[in-house]
């Protein structure tokens, strides 16, 4: 089941890897293996891409939730609160 998820080009909404304890162990290695040889990688959504542009301080949340909620983020949506 696990690999029918992460083959092809599917979209997962609500699962957690804890949700599923006696496969943890094999599925974690098998993931930092992944990540390690390059063949899936993280997506970081600043949004660039949203009505109003990056999300950036407080004032941004609410902005960057709603994004989030509407499906609209390719990847993690991140607020970037101070200048890095």
């Amino acid at each position: 089941m696990f690999l029918q998820i992460f083959e092809g080009s599917k979209t997962l909404v609500g699962f957690a890897l804890f949700d599923y304890p006696e496969h943890f162990a094999e599925y974690l290695a098998k993931l930092i293996s992944m990540i390690a040889d390059g063949s899936i990688k993280a997506q970081v959504d600043l949004g660039d891409k949203s009505e109003g542009g990056k999300f950036r301080g407080l004032k941004d949340i609410a902005r960057a939730e709603e994004y989030l909620e509407r499906g609209r983020n390719l990847g993690k949506v991140i607020v970037q609160v101070q200048d890095p």
